[in-house]
């Protein structure tokens, strides 16, 4: 979520208090070792001294509010920008939300069956604390932009190819980012390496590949990858913003259970009230 510093705020309102009482003084001090008679004394006739005193003062003055006309400038495009944030959606409920980030290595990580068994016991043992709602893994984090994988939809003429952004999730990874789902289902353990190729889509795939209409029970065909091969639509899914807070781009997600055998660079993601640690 998006929120203001508290010491830097702090630090920026003790910054313009000081900045206000020093420039709010210095005139006065300066005034209060005048002599009042001299300087009406001095009234009547202008000395070159003086001009220059007076020009100097106008420009000094000129400078000063230019630099507040800046100043005023930045902090309501600043405030404008941070306003404009906090009304973007990025398509997942952050709160109470822990992510941790692994890295797996050895030969114990070396097959996508070994390593899928690991995150599902990480993923057992997290779910069955207390204050844990889901617990799941991707390889790519949400606002973090990933690979584009090319793809094909069979049964279009010529085979309609196109890229999207690639995910591989583990069965909970939706309910545990709190992403809804609009058609057809989730994963589930059952969609193992000796099941039927599945993938779920984002409606931003649906929206321009598919016009807007019911993609359930498609099939089509990513080609390249640890995912390779032909795959059947059984979902769709909210759109996640994938690529920072831009507009969502088109994404495919596929089980982890069901990538070849390539070493995967997993995210831990979960709702909890606590941290859960896990050995």
């Amino acid at each position: 979520t998006i929120h203001i510093d508290q010491h830097v705020l702090g630090f920026t309102l003790t910054v313009a208090f000081l900045t206000t009482l020093v420039f709010g003084l210095a005139p006065a001090l300066e005034m209060s070792g005048t002599d009042t008679n001299d300087s009406l004394r001095e009234g009547g006739g202008r000395t070159a001294g003086s001009l220059r005193q007076t020009r100097l003062r106008d420009i000094v003055v000129a400078v000063e509010i230019s630099l507040s006309l800046a100043l005023l400038v930045g902090a309501t495009l600043l405030i404008r920008t941070y306003a404009n944030l906090r009304g973007i959606n990025p398509g997942i409920d952050p709160r109470n939300l822990l992510i941790m980030k692994l890295a797996l290595s050895g030969p114990k990580f070396e097959t996508t069956s070994a390593t899928s068994e690991f995150f599902q016991k990480v993923v057992d043992r997290t779910e069955n604390l207390p204050t844990v709602d889901a617990a799941a893994f991707v390889t790519v984090l949400p606002l973090e932009q990933g690979p584009d994988q090319p793809f094909q939809i069979e049964g279009r003429r010529n085979n309609q190819s196109g890229d999207a952004q690639f995910r591989a999730i583990t069965p909970d990874y939706f309910r545990a980012v709190r992403v809804p789902l609009l058609q057809g289902r989730f994963f589930t353990q059952a969609d193992d390496p000796q099941s039927q190729g599945v993938v779920i889509i984002n409606e931003a795939l649906v929206r321009q590949y598919f016009r807007g209409g019911y993609p359930m029970g498609e099939h089509l065909t990513i080609t390249g990858g640890a995912a390779t091969g032909a795959r059947t639509i059984i979902g769709v899914v909210g759109d996640i913003r994938e690529d920072g807070l831009d507009n969502p781009p088109p994404t495919l997600f596929v089980p982890t259970a069901q990538l070849d055998n390539v070493t995967l660079s997993p995210n831990g993601v979960g709702p909890t009230a606590d941290t859960a640690q896990c050995s």
